[in-house]
């Protein structure tokens, strides 16, 4: 009964009903990351490369840090439904709403909550305004973590439990702690920060140092679990080195996103009574670093219980009439504060330790347990204490009545909003599906296709009015269609395009027919004023239009002419220890450190020979350089600072792709004015093949 009133809840207040055919319940920005990556899991089996994402190369998800075994596998039930991505985003996002009502129930049960204030506790947790305003960042929504690691640290760690009931199994302590372990890197950290408090302050309480014991085990094993699930990143880091392209975050980000107790305790925004939702407006608009905080709202149930949970330490006498559960849960409901708040010990944490756990406001799930824990235990315990019939009456009318105050509370009104919301979201996804098909109609399997403009993958500032993911699109409606979009920020194929873009347009041109290329999808709200221009040239260089959406938004030119698979060239791109593309007088080069890596791309089935040249110059010293090919060396010349010199290889068919190295015997100068430290650089009249 409670999931279905979760779920019904969630389906009217998120408007699903005005979804149809297939339609994710969002379809920009961050969602949009969410939905490829549920894609390249699908395609590949797991989040490893993708070769339908940054051709001519590929792309490879590892540089970006996961810890979400668990949430991409209950992403992946969606598949039991059909629909690819976008059936999936949908399914999650309610098995969230169940998922959360059901875990809350069971652990407010197991810690001795009576049924009716454990179901309205359950429900004030499901329906928390963070749950509706967090599905930009879907898997924050897997906030069950909150309730299983407080169950973790008060029954497994603190022995505080129903009366009469049983210790809990090792197994399902082993199991939940997994789940806390997996299900994203901030529940993760504040899972066994909130633990290990319990355990050290049931410790002091007691004396002994064994729930300090087990405490630490859970916590070894939440770690374990989640250095497990990041294995796969730690030998990519170790191979490729590290990508300080992408999410590398600042000290000072964790101030920024930190929490605010005016934050928690306020009513949610966009309130159903305009005199809250104004308040909570003003406040907003005049206070400093007001962000997704903003998000953090517990609603009025929550807030009371958590006000109290502040006020314990202080409550003198009173204090021996409160529950046990009440006093233990004071403790870490202080620390997560503490840790949490703008200028807190989160933010010492991120001086000293690591800045990569920015987002301290995402604890507030944490923090809304507690206090809901405790308003839901304190009218358990009225109730118990005050037995009796009319008590039993009052509560069967109470409860209900308190239930619907925190629907009205904390669940958004949606209706006429929604339906208008999606009404342009369904406009946009058939626009997307009806001529995305049509481009995989028209170039077949396998067709390579450059996206203009080019964005930076992932986490990238919009350009003009298209947004960071919205070229992921493209291959969330195609099955086989090859795209530049998704190229790893920092690696091969994101290198290869800032290179291709500091050509001129003829000789980009020349390039993308001899590597293969099937067409170019220009999307004209990337591109502003250029949208004329750039059409009209591409069309004097051959290109030409085989299809459109229907709001000209989108256009597809095809190739001149298209290369069979034997006839195709590779693509060559920096890979390494080079500076950023510079140009001058039709000429392009890039300044090395040293030692530089290049990465010949092939996403063709084809294992064939191919012959580069590449043009050299050495900066104020001569030097040898010498081009291997992992511990076979292919190459060697003597490179002066006077004029290019030019080192020519065969690469040989042994594999598709490959990763070829620029060895010097002579370090790097610094020229003056110039904080950059130059060995040679590779100089380029034409984007670099492997002929």
């Amino acid at each position: 009964m409670l999931a279905t009133l979760s779920l019904a809840l969630a389906w009217h207040a998120l408007g699903f009903a005005h979804l149809g055919n297939g339609a994710p319940l969002h379809y920009a920005g961050d969602p949009l990351y969410y939905q490829y990556l549920y894609q390249v899991m699908s395609e590949g089996g797991w989040l490893g490369s993708s070769e339908r994402a940054g051709a001519p190369f590929g792309s490879s998800q590892l540089d970006f840090p996961n810890v979400d075994a668990f949430n991409l596998l209950l992403m992946r039930m969606g598949a039991l439904f059909g629909g690819g991505p976008f059936i999936a985003f949908n399914t999650y996002v309610l098995a969230t709403f169940a998922l959360c009502a059901l875990i809350a129930y069971i652990v407010k049960r197991r810690l001795g909550l009576s049924r009716t204030w454990a179901l309205v506790g359950a429900l004030a947790f499901t329906m928390l305004p963070f749950h509706f305003q967090r599905l930009g960042h879907l898997f924050l929504l897997a906030y069950f973590c909150a309730a299983i690691a407080f169950w973790l640290a008060l029954d497994v760690v603190g022995n505080i439990r129903e009366r009469g009931a049983k210790e809990a199994p090792s197994w399902l302590a082993a199991f939940a702690a997994v789940v806390c372990g997996t299900s994203g890197i901030y529940y993760a950290f504040f899972s066994c920060l909130l633990i290990f408090v319990v355990a050290a302050h049931s410790s002091a309480l007691e004396g002994t140092a064994k729930p300090l014991r087990r405490g630490g085990l859970v916590c070894i094993i939440i770690v374990g679990a989640s250095m497990l699930n990041l294995a796969p990143t730690l030998w990519h880091v170790l191979a490729e080195g590290r990508n300080m392209s992408v999410a590398v975050r600042a000290a000072l980000e964790s101030e920024i996103y930190g929490i605010k107790l005016t934050q928690l305790l306020m009513p949610r925004d966009g309130h159903r009574i305009p005199q809250l939702a104004n308040f909570r407006a003003a406040y907003e608009a005049t206070s400093p670093l007001s962000n997704e905080n903003r998000t953090a709202s517990l609603g009025f149930f929550g807030a009371i219980g958590f006000v109290i949970l502040l006020l314990v330490p202080f409550s003198g006498r009173l204090r021996s009439g409160l529950p046990i559960l009440v006093k233990a849960i004071s403790a870490p409901a202080y620390a997560g504060l503490l840790y949490a708040t703008i200028g807190g010990f989160g933010a010492i944490f991120a001086l000293l330790i690591s800045p990569q756990l920015r987002g301290l406001n995402r604890i507030s799930p944490f923090l809304a347990f507690l206090g809901i824990l405790c308003s839901a235990a304190l009218l358990s315990h009225i109730t118990r204490t005050c037995a009796s019939r009319w008590t039993r009456v009052i509560t069967w009318l109470a409860a209900p009545l308190l239930a619907i105050c925190i629907i009205f509370d904390q669940v958004p009104a949606g209706g006429p909003f929604w339906k208008l919301i999606h009404s342009e979201l369904m406009y946009r996804f058939e626009r997307d599906r009806a001529y995305y098909g049509e481009v995989e109609r028209q170039l077949g399997n396998e067709a390579m296709v450059l996206q203009l403009p080019m964005i930076r993958y992932p986490e990238a500032a919009p350009v003009k009015q298209m947004g960071a993911y919205d070229a992921l699109v493209a291959i969330l409606h195609t099955k086989s269609i090859r795209w530049t979009a998704g190229a790893m920020s920092g690696r091969a194929a994101e290198h290869w395009q800032r290179l291709f873009e500091a050509f001129e347009l003829e000789r980009r041109t020349r390039a993308l027919t001899k590597l293969g290329f099937a067409g170019i999808d220009l999307d004209l709200r990337g591109l502003g004023e250029e949208r004329a221009g750039m059409l009209g040239e591409l069309e004097q260089h051959g290109f030409h239009r085989i299809a459109a959406s229907s709001d000209e938004q989108n256009i597809l030119l095809a190739a001149p002419t298209r290369l069979a698979p034997g006839q195709r060239a590779f693509a060559i791109a920096p890979a390494s220890a080079w500076f950023a593309p510079e140009s001058s007088a039709g000429e392009v080069w890039m300044w090395s450190t040293g030692d530089a890596t290049l990465e010949v791309g092939n996403l063709s089935a084809e294992a064939r020979a191919c012959r580069l040249a590449l043009s050299v110059q050495s900066y104020l010293v001569p030097r040898t350089l010498s081009l291997w090919d992992g511990d076979k060396k292919l190459a060697q010349a003597h490179v002066t600072p006077d004029a290019p010199t030019q080192i020519s290889a065969t690469l040989d068919a042994g594999r598709l792709r490959r990763t070829l190295t620029l060895r010097t015997d002579v370090s790097a100068n610094t020229p003056p004015g110039d904080p950059r430290s130059l060995a040679y650089r590779l100089v380029m009249t034409e984007i670099p093949l492997c002929l």
